[in-house]
């Protein structure tokens, strides 16, 4: 994960720890004045006001964690019935935000059931999946970083798309129009 990431997440991370560590002090400092009631709730409000900073920030680490992003990227490339490809790798998010299975290749994991129930939305082994990338018009396919630059070096036909911290999408046939 990129480091300003994390620099964009501290932004929310600091306010909120200085926040609670002030309003603890100030908690302890009314409960010993015998102010327990108002000591309590401001604990509620500040221990509610660090939760909400932590959470709203934790949104800076969405573009790795996420696939929302990069699906917002790919959707000018995608058309109805284009095979999509999972390239030893599986990303629900991916497929929740595009609103479409993939086929997946080389990989089963707790999808096994499935692919025993639809074999032909499965390809075995990355061998296959190169005969089938290359003899396909139009395809996208999803990757990881490391598949990408071993297909590159194999000079494996495809355009890139989109990138994220983790995911790589690539793209055979035509670019999208503008």
């Amino acid at each position: 994960m990129p480091a300003d990431l994390f620099r964009d997440y501290a932004a929310w991370l600091i306010p909120a720890g200085v926040l609670q560590i002030a309003g603890t002090a100030t908690c302890a400092w009314l409960a010993s004045r015998g102010r327990t009631a108002g000591a309590l709730v401001l604990f509620a409000a500040t221990g509610l006001a660090f939760a909400q900073l932590v959470l709203s920030g934790h949104e800076s680490l969405s573009t790795a964690n996420s696939a929302y992003h990069i699906a917002q990227k790919i959707k000018p490339e995608l058309k109805p019935g284009m095979p999509f490809y999972s390239v030893n790798t599986y990303d629900q998010s991916l497929q929740f935000y595009l609103q479409r299975s993939t086929t997946m290749v080389a990989y089963k994991d707790e999808l096994g059931f499935g692919i025993e129930q639809e074999p032909h939305k499965f390809i075995p082994d990355l061998a296959q999946f190169e005969k089938t990338w290359n003899a396909e018009h139009e395809a996208l396919a999803l990757m990881s970083p490391d598949a990408y630059a071993m297909f590159r070096v194999k000079g494996l036909p495809m355009r890139l798309v989109a990138r994220d911290t983790r995911r790589i999408i690539v793209a055979r046939g035509l670019a999208a129009n503008p």
